[in-house]
């Protein structure tokens, strides 16, 4: 028995909304494989009747019974109720391989896009599941100087831990290419290598703009350092009870010195 496809409005107001944005899309349906990524649909309100347009950009599809792999970017869109979103959003879990039954965009000059005609299903795929296989095998830096870094691909960027004044911490750098990687590494070999004036120039700046006392930042653990390759940094420290249970976070640059400092989550 063949399930029931799922409508992705509640009321005629809704369907009629639905077919006014479809009709930029093809009215015969195809059916794909899809790899999914990290990121998820962003949903906004679209029209006037209730209904959300989701929107989510993958870069690997192929036609179901076809055996050419697309490489290339596309937007698999939804516009759906709320619920039915939230439905597609938990039917679309990260690195993941979906069949999903979708209607081309009709004029296909720019970006590819699909919309979907119901919600989509777990799948497999040998090719997919090669690219995925490659796609998460873990990326390491050894850098001299600094230690060993992993790519987080979620956040883009590599992290790693550093020695700072006696105390782990976590060092994080943008993916970006070669020399902008190896730019951003200067950055924090520069402030390791004077780690104690930078701590006593941030946690000082840090007091006198917030007006707290200087004991108080002073007692505050370093959690993590993010640095660029052109020469910025922004500290973070633990979050403190005596601060409302907010963490402090400080930015600035090497020529600059600190000149940001607020209270975070």
């Amino acid at each position: 028995m063949t399930e029931k496809r799922l409508d992705p409005w509640e009321n005629e107001s809704q369907k009629q909304e639905f077919e006014d944005y479809a009709v930029k899309y093809s009215p015969e349906e195809m059916t794909i494989l899809v790899l999914t990524n990290q990121d998820v649909f962003g949903g906004a309100n679209y029209g006037r009747t209730g209904l959300q347009l989701g929107m989510i950009l993958l870069n690997a599809w192929t036609e179901e019974g076809n055996p050419k792999i697309h490489r290339e970017e596309f937007w698999l869109n939804a516009l759906a109720t709320r619920k039915m979103l939230n439905l597609y959003t938990r039917r679309t879990p990260e690195n993941s391989i979906l069949k999903c039954r979708v209607r081309p965009l009709a004029d296909e000059t720019g970006t590819r896009r699909f919309l979907l005609a119901d919600a989509p299903e777990p799948a497999a795929h040998p090719k997919l599941e090669a690219i995925l296989k490659r796609r998460n095998k873990p990326v390491v830096l050894n850098v001299e100087g600094l230690g060993t870094f992993t790519l987080d691909r979620k956040n883009d960027w590599f992290q790693g831990r550093i020695d700072w004044l006696g105390r782990p911490v976590q060092l994080t750098f943008d993916r970006g290419g070669p020399k902008k990687r190896e730019a951003a590494q200067e950055t924090a070999r520069a402030l390791l290598a004077a780690a104690a004036d930078w701590d006593r120039r941030v946690r000082a700046y840090a007091a006198a703009e917030l007006m707290e006392s200087v004991s108080l930042i002073q007692d505050m653990g370093l959690d993590a350092v993010q640095v660029d390759h052109k020469g910025g940094f922004d500290f973070w420290f633990e979050d403190c009870l005596s601060l409302g249970g907010h963490s402090l976070h400080v930015a600035g640059t090497l020529t600059g010195g600190p000149d940001f400092a607020g209270m975070e989550g």
